[in-house]
């Protein structure tokens, strides 16, 4: 493996070699990047995005399938 030194930047900006960190520290490095990670996951999915349909033929298919997806269960939409 590569020899190279990797340093952890704490949130007061001290560098430390992550090989001579303990193992409760590497714990909690690794659970903050778990949560940071969740959190990015968490806001990426609820952006929502609007699409804007140009069209009367859009806009009837856009109605349609609204009204289609109202009135199947679930099984059968997954398989349109």
């Amino acid at each position: 493996m590569n020899n190279e030194i990797v340093y952890w930047t704490t949130k007061d900006g001290q560098k430390i070699d992550i090989m001579t960190m303990d193992e409760n520290h590497l714990r909690n490095v690794l659970k903050m990047i778990v949560k940071n990670s969740n959190k990015h996951k968490v806001r990426v999915l609820t952006i929502k995005q609007e699409v804007k349909l140009n069209g009367d033929i859009a806009n009837m298919f856009n109605n349609d399938m609204e009204d289609y997806v109202h009135e199947c269960d679930a099984t059968e939409w997954d398989t349109y």
